[in-house]
C-alpha cells in the first residue's frame, strides 16, 4: 500500500524515480481482445474486417417474428452457438413457435468471406395444410452466391398449387434475376418445391441487396399475410397428412442437403450429424453409426 500511494503522491519531478519493476509491468500489459459474439443476431462478423452478407434479412425476419408474439424455443447449447476449430467461423440458431407454427427455425453461418449463410424454414402444425416457407442464402468466396427462397407445397398437386402457390405468381414475375432453376443432379424430387421458387445463381454479392433482400420481404410478408387467412382442419386425416408430408421432407432433406459437406469441414462430421438430424429435419432418422 505503501508503494501505491508514495508513486500516487510524488510530484512531476519525481517521476524518474518510479520503479522500474512497475514500469516492467506497465509494458507488458495488453489491449483486452474483441469480444466475439454468441447470441443471435450479430452486430459483427468473426472476421471483423468482412461484413455479414444476409444479416439484415436475419434481422428483418426476426422483427416480424417478435411482432407476430411467437415463443423463442430453449435449444441445445451446441446448437446455439457452435465455433470452428479448424478456421475462424461460427454458426448460430435460434427457433420459434406460435399458435400456428410448430416451428421456425433460422441459422446463420458465418466464416467472413469464405461463407455466409442464413438459412430459415417455417413448419406450420399440423392442423395447416400451408406451405413450408424455405430460404437459403449462400455465398461462398463472395464469388458463390445462391439464393432460394420458396413456399414449399405440402401436396403436389394441381389443386394445391392453384390455393396456395399461384398467389405468389405477381410477386416472383417482378425478379425476372430470380428465375433460375434448382440443379436435378442434388434435388431429384420436385414435388418438394413449387413452380414459383425464387432461385438465383450470380458471381458476385452485388445483388443480394437491390433484388435478393426485396424478394425475400415480399415473399416473407405474403406467406404471413397467407397464415392469417388460412382456416386449420383439425381432423386426424388431415393432421395425419401434414404430418406425413414434413416428416417426409425432413428426411429426403436431410439425406440431400449439400450444406452438410460444408459442416462436416468446419464443425467435424459428428456435430454436423447432431445438427442436421436433431435441428435442422428432426423428423429424419439419424444413421445408427453416426
Amino acid at each position: 500500500m505503501g508503494m501505491l500511494f508514495d508513486v500516487k503522491t510524488r510530484s512531476a519531478s519525481q517521476k524518474g524515480d518510479i520503479s522500474p519493476s512497475l514500469l516492467s509491468i506497465a509494458s507488458v500489459v495488453k489491449p483486452s481482445k474483441p469480444v466475439i459474439e454468441k447470441a443471435l443476431p450479430w452486430s459483427k462478423s468473426i472476421v471483423p474486417t468482412t461484413s455479414l452478407s444476409y444479416m439484415p434479412m436475419f434481422e428483418e425476419q426476426l422483427e416480424i417474428i417478435q411482432s407476430m408474439g411467437m415463443q423463442q424455443v430453449s435449444i441445445e447449447e451446441k446448437f446455439v452457438c457452435e465455433f470452428s476449430t479448424a478456421k475462424p467461423a461460427r454458426i448460430g440458431s435460434m427457433t420459434f413457435k406460435n399458435d400456428k407454427f410448430r416451428k421456425v427455425r433460422m441459422t446463420y453461418f458465418d466464416a467472413g468471406d469464405n461463407v455466409q449463410v442464413f438459412n430459415t424454414l417455417w413448419y406450420p402444425h399440423y392442423e395447416y395444410d400451408m406451405p413450408m416457407l424455405g430460404v437459403d442464402l449462400i455465398s461462398l468466396g463472395r464469388k458463390r452466391v445462391l439464393s432460394v427462397i420458396d413456399m414449399q407445397p405440402v401436396l403436389p398437386t394441381i389443386e394445391y398449387s392453384e390455393k396456395y402457390i399461384s398467389q405468389l405468381s405477381p410477386i416472383r414475375a417482378k425478379y425476372s434475376d430470380l428465375h433460375g432453376v434448382l440443379s436435378g443432379k442434388i434435388y431429384d424430387d420436385t414435388s418438394f418445391f413449387s413452380k414459383n421458387m425464387l432461385f438465383g445463381r450470380f458471381t458476385d454479392e452485388s445483388k443480394v441487396k437491390s433484388v435478393v433482400q426485396p424478394a425475400f420481404s415480399e415473399y416473407l410478408q405474403k406467406y404471413v399475410s397467407m397464415m392469417d387467412q388460412a382456416v386449420p382442419d383439425s381432423s386426424e386425416s388431415a393432421r395425419k397428412l401434414v404430418r406425413s408430408r414434413q416428416e417426409e421432407y425432413d428426411v429426403y432433406s436431410a439425406k440431400k442437403d449439400p450444406a452438410v459437406g460444408l459442416f462436416d469441414s468446419y464443425f467435424g462430421k459428428q456435430w454436423s450429424n447432431d445438427y442436421v438430424h436433431n435441428f435442422l429435419f428432426e423428423m429424419s432418422e439419424k444413421p445408427s453409426d453416426s
